[in-house]
Order: structure tokens, then C-alpha cells, then sequence
């Protein structure tokens, strides 16, 4: 049963994503072919984990300057200049661009090895990261989880101070979130996202 609540989760969940993309996109933008996970998912029920202690807490964030640290020393800054940021990464796989629904200007997708940077504009018109995914096991957390590792795992490693909705684990960081996707105490989707303002 939880597994069937999990699939129309996702289903809803990627249904939203894309109506959102292609919402605001025009008809000649070309999506991108990639295998991206769905970023946060919702649910009406929650559960909060114990918060044993305030310490705890803070020794589960990933970093205190918002930034993504991969174990091949790649490091993304949520929050920071979208071409300074992409630039840390390579040359991506792929890159989907989209009229923005917020601001002027596009909403970027760009998918590296195991890994999605989504960047937006600022009401300035200023592009920023908006999000980092990790999309296959190709890509590895500084902690050593990655897409396919143990729900236990990834519980040790980001501490108690989390919110669970329908195997979705969601830490709030102040400006920051990460999401956990589990089934079957496997990771099938992670990602750091800033607060919508």
C-alpha cells in the first residue's frame, strides 16, 4: 500500500513539476532528455522525528554557507551566481532552459554526471542556484550517501531534525531544505532547495 501511495506521490509530483516548466515555457523550448528525480514531495499528514538535542540539529546540516559538497571536491553554493557556480561543475550533459514563472528572464536545468543544478533569476534579473539534486549513484555526497543508499545511512549522516510525509524526510535548514525520498529503505531521490521567498 505504501508503495502504490509512493508511485501516485510521484506521479502528482512530476505531473506538478512539468505543468510548471511547460506552463510558463513557449513552444519552441525543447525539454531535456534526463532521469531527474522530483525535488520535494507533500503530503497532509507529517510525523517530526524526536530533537534530542539542539546540537544534534545543527551537526546535521550540511554546511553552514549553504553549499552541496560532492566526494569528487565539487562544490555548489545554494544561493550563489549561477555562472560562477555552473562553472565549479564542468561542461553539463544537458541543459533545459524555461521562461520563468516568477521573474524575467529563464529557469535553468543542468544535469552533470549524477547530479541536476536548477538556477533562476532574482527579481533583479540576477541568476541563481536554486536547487542541487543528485539524480543517479553517480554522484556522491562529502557524507558518502548517493542515490541507492540506505535510508538508516542517510538518517545518520543529516541527524533527528527532520519532518516525515510518505517515506519523504524533509530537514529544514532556515534558508534551506533537504529532501530525502526512500523506498524500501533505499534513497530514490535527494535534494538541497532554497526556500521560496
Amino acid at each position: 500500500m505504501k508503495r502504490i501511495i509512493s508511485i501516485i506521490l510521484a506521479a502528482l509530483l512530476i505531473a506538478a513539476c512539468a505543468f510548471c516548466i511547460y506552463g510558463c515555457g513557449s513552444e519552441d523550448t525543447k525539454p531535456a532528455e534526463t532521469d531527474a528525480a522530483p525535488q520535494t514531495m507533500a503530503a497532509p499528514e507529517t510525523q517530526t522525528a524526536p530533537d534530542t538535542t539542539e546540537e544534534a540539529e545543527l551537526s546535521s546540516a550540511p554546511a553552514d554557507d549553504m553549499t552541496v559538497s560532492l566526494d569528487s571536491g565539487i562544490k555548489v553554493k545554494l544561493g550563489g551566481a549561477a555562472d560562477e557556480e555552473i562553472a565549479k561543475c564542468g561542461e553539463p550533459v544537458d541543459v533545459y532552459e524555461a521562461p520563468s514563472c516568477i521573474y524575467d528572464g529563464n529557469d535553468c536545468n543542468y544535469t552533470f554526471n549524477g547530479y541536476l543544478v536548477t538556477t533562476s533569476p532574482d527579481a533583479d534579473g540576477n541568476e541563481y542556484v536554486a536547487s542541487v539534486e543528485l539524480i543517479t549513484a553517480d554522484a556522491v555526497l562529502e557524507n558518502g550517501i548517493t542515490i541507492g543508499s540506505s535510508l538508516s545511512d542517510a538518517l545518520a549522516a543529516f541527524g533527528d531534525g527532520y519532518e516525515e510525509s510518505f517515506g519523504v524526510y524533509t530537514y529544514d535548514f532556515g534558508e534551506y531544505t533537504v529532501s530525502i525520498t526512500a523506498e524500501a529503505d533505499a534513497i530514490i531521490a535527494l535534494a538541497y532547495a532554497l526556500k521560496a521567498e
